[in-house]
């Protein structure tokens, strides 16, 4: 099992487009699950929701996930692959200070379906995007170092992001991730462009 971890590792490692996006989903799910471990307490304290209208806010963002899949095959015909991922970074960036900036739910509610769109977007092309780098014969192992990234750095986040509410304020974690990402569309910008060669 090590000589397969090693395996999958090292072609991450000599792949320019598999090292940028195991990157992109490590900072962004570090930043963004940072920010949505205190939705709740958000969706509570900042925005007055009651239950049933917390229900209706992670709603929201489902429906912007589905509106995100059945879009996806056109937005990727017009624009490529390219455009989408970094263009979804720069949404993810402004999707933070946005939801710090509102206390109303309704346009709280607009940006969340506006971020299901893109989360659905992103994923869809970012897989796209891996599964071509990837030889078949090393679509687990390869995809093995991605998802240690990507449920890692949620997992990272959650811890980080309750402590820095806990410690700084509420909102904290919402403007740390607009800066993470911010800053993670900024360096990822040209590297990305590696994905419209596939």
């Amino acid at each position: 099992m090590r000589q397969e971890v090693r395996e999958g590792l090292s072609f991450v490692l000599g792949s320019p487009g598999l090292r940028v996006l195991c990157g992109c989903i490590l900072v962004m799910n570090l930043a963004g699950v940072g920010a949505f471990a205190v939705w709740v307490l958000y969706a509570r304290e900042h925005l007055g929701l009651s239950e049933a209208g917390f229900g209706l806010f992670v709603a929201a963002g489902a429906v912007g996930g589905i509106a995100g899949s059945r879009a996806y095959g056109w937005l990727e015909r017009r624009v490529g692959r390219t455009s989408l991922l970094r263009w979804g970074l720069a949404v993810e960036a402004l999707t933070y200070p946005a939801l710090a900036l509102t206390t109303n739910p309704l346009a709280a509610g607009a940006v969340m379906v506006v971020f299901g769109v893109h989360a659905v977007v992103w994923g869809t092309a970012a897989t796209t995007v891996r599964q071509l780098l990837i030889p078949d014969r090393l679509l687990g192992r390869v995809g093995g170092v991605y998802r240690l990234a990507d449920l890692g750095g949620a997992a990272l986040g959650a811890v980080l992001g309750g402590l820095v509410a806990e410690g700084v304020g509420l909102l904290a974690p919402f403007w740390l991730a607009a800066a993470a990402v911010g800053l993670l569309c900024v360096i990822s910008w040209k590297p990305l462009v590696i994905t419209e060669q596939l």
